[in-house]
């Protein structure tokens, strides 16, 4: 990855990284309901372009803050907030956000391997 993309990748992890501290700490905006409803394609969202960019920058470090962060943000909420409680659906959207996040850059990267090994025609 070249250096101007690698910051703009960085640049973006940390956008994430507020974006998930915004939206899983900050006030609570009421949205439809029901077990799929739109706070749990949130997660997923919030922790899979964190997780998918931590992939593709090759960032253990950067994944694990994601990962960490899945695991540990639903019990905050209950402690450090009056308006939010640990939420088990969540937790297991932000999981399914981080594994397919990954899933695709790993696919993405794999494809592009055998692609550069494809003999010229």
């Amino acid at each position: 990855m070249s250096e101007p993309w690698r910051t703009t990748a960085w640049t973006s992890w940390w956008v994430m990284l507020l974006v998930q501290l915004y939206g899983l700490y900050g006030p609570v905006v009421e949205g439809p309901g029901g077990p799929l409803s739109l706070d749990k394609l949130g997660h997923v969202l919030m922790f899979g372009v964190a997780a998918a960019v931590a992939a593709a920058l090759r960032s253990r470090a950067a994944l694990t803050v994601v990962v960490l962060h899945a695991l540990v943000s639903e019990p905050l909420q209950a402690v450090l907030t009056s308006t939010r409680q640990a939420d088990v659906l969540d937790l297991a959207a932000d999981l399914v956000g981080i594994v397919l996040g990954v899933g695709v850059v790993g696919w993405w990267q794999v494809r592009a391997e055998d692609r550069s090994q494809e003999p010229v025609r």
